[in-house]
Order: structure tokens, then sequence, then C-alpha cells
């Protein structure tokens, strides 16, 4: 991996004319300003979202153009495609410690924690019938992984959904406390989308394996900034998506232990996978094979510079901010990239009225001072009040981040934290 500098350049799919384009359309202002504003912008969502590295656009493009074929076909471009998506099998594989047959490609994040919790739910359900099937999981959980659960409760299901204690963390003795004869499944995410605090998942494994609990977890945030081993975490599901590894968002993994049984979401009278019989997108799957060969080939050194730019951004806000800068889980151990801080007495819609460049995620609301419904769930299990939490935000670091945005950054919320207390 190279060094942030080239590798930030190398990463923007968009040219200049595109991003132009859209940003005229979203934001309605002269040109001029619109490139001033663009050229700007401090982007550090990339929990949500990441730019596609250069080399995983490249990968794809031959899959858009000369390879488009079906990899069900039985003709020679058919067994090309055929070729790439095992191919892409085996990466992932490699990634995860496990077999290639372990692993389902889907057509993104979402659908593999849908097709993982409803999938296994469903299944084990079957297996082991009983009157009102319990399910557990937190209250940590991202979107895709609270829908299906919301799901499952649509369903006839019961669930517990386990708060966090004040250090951010939902423990094995909180999951085994929480089970019941009736408990078929429990879900946790390897780490908060929100804190980016790690949790024991092998831990929790354990109880689920004792109790023969299928145990799924979401690896969205972890995947390519840690290991993130199947074995070695004793999961029997885990979910994870390009989206977050500078790949395609339209291209996710469910890695499925041998043995554990799953029920289709999808159905089709072809197709050679039991668990999802729908034609693969070749040209997202072969990006994704790419961003993951990117993460794992460079996971060392992209885990020192998140970390010299962590580093940075929280001793550049200790000093400017004093004690009105606060990390959030400083304690625990968290994932490199990924910072929840809170800026004492600035409310965030306040923030990014100021600091209109920042690119990042609020944690809490304006409506969260006075409503304890509009709370990081997180946040609010680490003692957070909700006029505390309605100044909290989350950066997410990537390697394409660099020194000096880190600088902006810190330069740009120590000017904003200074304005907001003297016109309070």
């Amino acid at each position: 991996m190279q060094r942030a500098e080239g590798l930030a350049a190398q990463s923007m799919a968009w040219s200049t004319p595109n991003r132009t384009l859209v940003m005229r359309i979203i934001v309605p202002m002269p040109l001029a300003l619109l490139e001033s504003y663009w050229m700007r912008i401090l982007y550090f969502d990339h929990a949500t979202a990441t730019p596609m590295a250069g080399s995983v656009r490249d990968a794809m493009q031959t899959f858009f153009s000369e390879q488009f074929a079906s990899p069900a076909a039985n003709h020679a471009q058919g067994r090309v495609a055929a070729e790439a998506v095992e191919d892409v099998r085996g990466i992932v594989a490699g990634m995860l410690g496990s077999s290639s047959t372990e692993v389902v490609l889907t057509a993104g994040w979402m659908e593999s924690c849908n097709l993982g919790i409803l999938g296994a739910a469903r299944a084990t359900l079957r297996e082991k019938p009983v009157a009102t099937p319990h399910a557990i999981t937190t209250r940590l959980e991202a979107a895709p992984v609270a829908g299906a659960i919301d799901r499952l409760e649509q369903e006839g299901w019961a669930v517990t959904r386990l708060a966090c204690d004040r250090r951010g963390i939902v423990g094995a003795d909180a999951v085994q406390a929480a089970v019941r004869p009736s408990t078929r499944l429990v879900s946790v995410c390897h780490a908060s989308w929100e804190t980016g605090i790690i949790q024991p998942i092998r831990q929790i494994a354990s109880v689920c394996a004792n109790r023969g609990i299928r145990f799924h977890c979401d690896a969205s945030q972890s995947i390519g900034k840690i290991t993130v081993q199947s074995d070695a975490l004793g999961v029997d599901l885990l979910s994870f998506g390009g989206h977050t590894l500078h790949g395609p968002k339209g291209a996710g993994v469910l890695y499925v232990r041998h043995g554990v049984a799953l029920e289709p979401l999808l159905f089709s009278q072809e197709g050679d996978s039991p668990y999802r019989p729908a034609m693969d997108d070749v040209a997202s799957v072969v990006g994704l094979g790419q961003a993951i060969r990117l993460a794992s080939d460079g996971m060392v050194r992209s885990q020192q510079l998140l970390e010299s730019l962590g580093n940075r951004l929280v001793e550049g806000l200790r000093q400017q901010l004093g004690d009105r800068f606060r990390l959030v889980g400083e304690q625990q151990d968290r994932l490199p990239h990924l910072f929840a801080i809170g800026l004492r007495g600035v409310p965030m819609q306040k923030l990014f009225e100021r600091f209109v460049e920042l690119q990042a995620r609020p944690l809490g609301s304006q409506q969260a001072i006075d409503d304890a419904a509009g709370i990081s769930p997180a946040l609010e299990g680490m003692g957070w009040s909700p006029k505390e939490a309605a100044c909290c935000l989350r950066i997410a670091l990537a390697w394409t981040s660099t020194p000096e945005e880190i600088d902006r950054l810190i330069n740009g919320l120590a000017e904003a934290s200074d304005a907001w207390s003297v016109a309070d």
C-alpha cells in the first residue's frame, strides 16, 4: 500500500466535471463557488461509504464491457465469468481463514445481514420448532441488522435488545442472562458503528455454542481495519460489504460455517448456490475481490497510518479544546479509524451550520436535548445525557485521509467550538 497522499488521488472515482455536475444539482450556487466548496470538503464519513480505489475500478471495467456474460452460462464467456467469481470466493476465504465453500457472495451488506439473520432464523426454527422463538440482539446494531430483527418480531419472534454498559460493551454475561430455552438466534456487531468499541465476540460465541444457538455477527466496520477470522471469532455467520473497503457498494459477503442451515430469501430454478440462486453481478464481485486484496495486503501499514492520524486528531483536539473535548470509549479496545467525539456545549446542528465543509455523522440531534428517544443507544448506555449526546459526532478515517485534512478538521472544530462558546 502506498502512502496516503498517493492513495487519495488514486481512489477518487469521479472526474472534476462529474463532481461539478452532481454538486450543482444538489447545492445550487455559482460555478466558481461550487468548485471552491468541493475542493474544501473534508470527508470523514468513511464508516458509511468509502471512495472506490482506482485498482478496484480498473478490475471491474473488463466485466462491464468485454467479459459481460452470465457466470451461469454454459459457454466459454460464461466460464470466464464463473472462474472470476470463484477466484473472489477464494480471496474472501483467505482473509477470513475459511473455506471458499463457506463464502456466499451477495448484492451488498444489507442483503448479507438479511440473509444471515432471516435465513438462519427460519432454518433453525424448522430444525427445532418452538411456539414462540426468541432472538437476542443489541441496541448497538446498524440498520440492516436491526431491520432484519424487526422482521423476525413481525413474524412472531420474541426479541431481547440488550443495551451496552458504561464501557460501551455488551458482555457475554449479559447475553448469557438473556438466553431462554426458546432462544434460537443471537446477533451482535463486531464493533459499534457509532463508537468503534470492539465487542467480546469470541466470548459471546462460546455462550451460543454451549447452548446450540446460531450466532450472527456484523463485521462491516471491522473488516479490513483489524484481523477478522471466522474460526478465531467462533461465529456461525458473518456479514460485511464492499462499501467500507473502498470497493463497490453493490457487493457483499455472508460467511456461513459448514453445517449451518440457511433458508434462502430468493428462489430460482437456476443457480449453483442453495443459499442465493441469483445471477452474480460479476463486475461488482470482482471489484469486491480487489478491494479485499488491497485491505489484506496493506493491513499492517493501514493500521499504522490510521493510528498515526488518529493520534494526531485526538492530541490536536485535546491541545486546542482542553476539557471541552471528550473521546468516547477512550479506555476501551476500539477500531483504529473510528472516533466518537464530544464537543461540550456545541450542538451538532450549530457545528455543521458553521463548519459547512465537514462531512461527518452527528450522533445526536437538536431534538435529543428534549427527547431521550433521539439519543444514540450507544451513548445512552454509556451514561451520556440527551443534551451531551447532541454535542457528539463520529469521525471515520480511511487510508485516503491525510495529515493536512486532520489539521484542517482540528482547526475547524476548534474555531466552531470557540465561536459557539462566545455566542453562548
